[in-house]
């Protein structure tokens, strides 16, 4: 066993190697896969109760932009107590002036007017929430506050979604398919003047700039300490965010072909090129324009004393291999013979 562990890891440092240059190009996109299939439940459950508002608000808006004089929604108003109230939708009619809350709720809806909280019932599953009646009557007040005693309006509460109430609906309460019945019939009409304005006094108070919601989102801060729900969604959409943009730069690498690398073995050399045989007639000249490619003589070896006259006999043969220059070599250098 202690035999094989030197293979095996042997065999783990090549396949890491040979596997890296594919985890760094599919890595990032798997991470940023992970983190959203991670966060994009927890954010959607975030986000929820938030675009179930947004959309029975819009529903009910539209009701009551066709079957009212004029509207207003979404407005921030002064409670009269140094902070704001947010109000979803005020309406102008013949008669009076509206004041709605909406909530767009299904389900089997329990609660009674002098109760602090409802609760909403779906098969084995339920939640509490705020009274809406005591809610929209803060928002009430409120506007009463502003207009004054001469005109007093209305609140109503309106359920957009499919919510029936087993104890019975109570007063105040309504649903969208309702809610032109409660209005009444305004088309054809006009509201007294001392009503409309009272209803434009009304507008000039509410306010919708980001300042104004900073505060109201501060003041229900405070109230009701809603701070970590907050950082809790600004986490995961951070995280959301990020491993949108891993997905995205890994899908861009992931666009570029990957190839196994291919490493060549150590010992294994190319062999060099054969040399080109030059023509004799050239073998002078290419002597002379370039180095030659024998063997040096190293002429300060002891075994290569020679005197000067050898020297260059042994030059003259190496320029001009003849007899004559072999004879001369043989001569200054005392050969015998007159073969190199």
């Amino acid at each position: 066993m202690d035999g094989l562990r030197p293979l095996i890891g042997e065999i783990a440092n090549q396949l890491f190697t040979q596997l890296r240059p594919l985890v760094i190009q599919v890595g990032p996109t798997l991470l940023g896969l992970l983190l959203l299939a991670t966060v994009l439940p927890r954010l959607l459950a975030a986000l929820r109760p938030r675009l179930r508002g947004w959309s029975g608000e819009r529903r009910v808006a539209r009701v009551l932009d066709r079957h009212c004089l004029a509207t207003c929604h979404d407005r921030l108003l002064a409670d009269g107590r140094g902070g704001w109230t947010q109000i979803d939708h005020l309406a102008l009619t013949a008669e009076t002036i509206w004041v709605i809350e909406t909530k767009h709720f299904g389900c089997h809806i329990l609660g009674r007017a002098h109760e602090a909280r409802w609760t909403q019932r779906c098969g084995r599953n339920q939640h509490d929430f705020q009274n809406p009646l005591r809610q929209n009557h803060a928002h009430l007040q409120a506007v009463r506050a502003r207009l004054g005693d001469a005109h007093q309006p209305r609140g109503l509460v309106v359920f957009s979604g499919r919510a029936s109430f087993a104890r019975g609906r109570p007063a105040g309460v309504t649903t969208l398919a309702e809610l032109p019945e409660v209005l009444g019939a305004s088309a054809g009409q006009s509201a007294p003047i001392a009503l409309q304005l009272a209803w434009e006094d009304l507008l000039d108070a509410t306010r919708d700039d980001k300042s104004t919601r900073r505060a109201h989102l501060d003041q229900l801060t405070a109230r009701h300490g809603r701070t970590t729900g907050r950082l809790r969604r600004r986490v995961i959409s951070l995280l959301g965010l990020i491993g949108l943009a891993l997905t995205v730069l890994g899908w861009q690498s992931l666009t570029q072909p990957w190839r196994m690398p291919v490493t060549a073995p150590e010992r294994l050399v190319a062999p060099a090129p054969a040399p080109t045989p030059t023509p004799r007639s050239q073998h002078v000249r290419a002597t002379v324009d370039q180095p030659s490619t024998r063997s040096s003589i190293d002429w300060s070896h002891p075994e290569s004393v020679e005197t000067e006259a050898c020297k260059l006999a042994i030059i003259s043969v190496l320029i001009e291999d003849t007899a004559e220059t072999r004879r001369q070599r043989a001569a200054a250098c005392d050969k015998t013979t007159a073969t190199p």
